[in-house]
């Protein structure tokens, strides 16, 4: 399973999207956009995110070509 969450393209598992979702809440919450100090930080980890999930969506999960 950790090869599949750091190699989604080679991977015939679906990740669960409402881990990710529920990690997007709670980094929103957590680094409110009101909060300039932390701006960057709440970036990168929504980045993060956004990235694997990206990743997930260009996946066959496994699936030949016809």
């Amino acid at each position: 399973m950790e090869m599949a969450i750091r190699q989604p393209k080679n991977s015939n598992c679906i990740p669960n999207l409402a881990t990710y979702l529920r990690d997007i809440i709670h980094i929103d919450s957590a680094f409110p956009q009101s909060d300039t100090q932390r701006a960057n930080l709440r970036h990168e980890k929504l980045e993060s995110i956004y990235t694997f999930i990206e990743k997930c969506q260009q996946s066959n999960y496994g699936k030949s070509s016809l």
